[in-house]
């Protein structure tokens, strides 16, 4: 169960990283869109510089982002495949119980079978002394 809530947690997170990125990048579309539309009106190289530097911050924080969510999915990924696999695990155990149920019950009924020729030999062996104590 807890498995469950930590997946559960996981998705939540990349949602919210999901989102995250999506703004990031919607505000990156926007401030390069104005710093294309508006470079031949900058004078200054050190404002030129400093508006480069914010695209480079921007595209560094959005890279971050994905490889983060990258080994959030990662995460997920590892956790569905491990509850895959204890889910396969507990079909194996179930399939491997039932045949072992199975065949304590066709020894059970070899058993009686047995039990069963056991009782009509000594039934016979207690016949012929009977017979013979009769002679």
């Amino acid at each position: 169960m807890s498995e469950d809530k930590s997946l559960f947690y996981l998705v939540s997170e990349s949602h919210t990283l999901t989102g995250t990125l999506g703004n990031k990048i919607q505000l990156f579309i926007n401030e390069f869109l104005n710093l294309k539309s508006s470079w031949s009106n900058l004078e200054n190289e050190k404002e030129k510089k400093e508006k480069i530097t914010y695209i480079k911050n921007s595209l560094s924080d959005i890279n971050e982002l994905i490889s983060n969510l990258k080994k959030l999915l990662t995460n997920i990924e590892e956790m569905k495949n491990k509850n895959d696999d204890s889910k396969t695990n507990i079909d194996e155990l179930i399939e491997t119980r039932n045949k072992l149920l199975e065949q304590s019950k066709e020894k059970a009924r070899k058993i009686d079978s047995l039990v069963n020729s056991l009782h009509n030999l000594d039934r016979d062996i207690q016949t012929y002394f009977s017979l013979k104590e009769d002679s």
